[in-house]
């Protein structure tokens, strides 16, 4: 190890700090590991994420390893990264700690009262840094992935009872309560009381069969198509278009872009409407995929 690679220096010493808040006893072997194959990376290692980024006080140790453990869930590649969040997530999260190859699927949101959560509350209680609101922040689970003992193939009713054996809940974990339904005016009455007084989104119905439907109000927009763009692999076909609400005075306000345009023989029948209407602009904007 050269001065380069100094463990004394003040870098290192805190990321390691660090690194044992998240790890806490299993931090030594971890990095001995590391040593063990690499020990240059795992210098880098402690003194980069550790000693430089994960010390930064954006949000605090608790929400950043369950951001963490949920983004390298979804991510399905990093195996590696994700056991190792998840033991550092059972080290600093009350009531986390899961059996080994657990996987529960839910939602991070806010706490609000008397209407329910949105994301732009969420990025207000994560704001702040250290005066952030985590008390205000919440996981709620709402599915079993995998589990040793209720696989996602069994009943539903069946692995939501484990989940409530699994998760300890508290002011910032649960597991989203559940109830039997069997009519259609017991939904219709169900969904008068809490989406359409704006208490939920939608309801989720989980039939027998195994089949999940979401039910949403229905909300109807006259917009204005602003900008498209065109396949590059079909280039005789719409992409995606970019709509906007045009108000009294003239001035567009953006509403998003939308790629569900229907078939392969609705794009192409669109695109030449669209491209009749094409005007110079100075006004550039981005879909998702990045094209203008």
């Amino acid at each position: 190890m050269t001065d380069e690679h100094d463990e004394h220096s003040a870098a290192y010493q805190r990321g390691m700090t660090e690194l044992r808040k998240q790890l806490g006893p299993m931090a030594g072997a971890y990095i001995q590991r590391l040593k063990a194959v690499a020990p240059k990376f795992a210098w880098v290692n402690v003194t980069f994420p550790f000693g430089e980024f994960y010390p930064h006080d954006v949000v605090d140790l608790k929400t950043r390893e369950l951001c963490t453990v949920a983004a390298l869930t979804v991510q399905g590649f990093a195996l590696p990264q994700l056991k190792l969040h998840v033991d550092a997530a059972s080290h600093v999260v009350e009531g986390a700690a899961l059996p080994d190859h657990t996987i529960v699927a839910g939602e991070l949101h806010a706490l609000v009262k008397g209407r329910r959560a949105r994301v732009g509350d969420l990025a207000a209680a994560m704001a702040g840094g250290k005066k952030a609101k985590t008390k205000e922040i919440c996981f709620s689970a709402f599915d079993l992935v995998q589990d040793d003992e209720a696989a996602v193939s069994t009943p539903y009713d069946a692995r939501h009872s484990r989940m409530t054996e699994l998760i300890k809940y508290s002011s910032n974990l649960n597991v989203i309560p559940v109830e039997d339904i069997n009519t259609a005016a017991q939904i219709k009455t169900r969904f008068e009381e809490t989406v359409t007084t704006g208490e939920a989104e939608g309801l989720v119905i989980r039939l027998d069969s195994g089949l999940i439907y979401k039910l949403k109000p229905s909300v109807s927009i006259d917009a204005a198509i602003i900008g498209y763009t065109v396949k590059s692999d079909q280039p005789d076909s719409a992409r995606s278009i970019l709509l906007g609400l045009m108000h009294e005075d003239g001035r567009m306000q953006i509403l998003g872009g939308c790629g569900n345009l229907g078939s392969d023989e609705d794009r192409k029948v669109l695109l030449p409407k669209l491209e009749k209407l094409k005007v110079e602009s100075s006004v550039r904007y981005a879909s998702d995929s990045g094209s203008l």
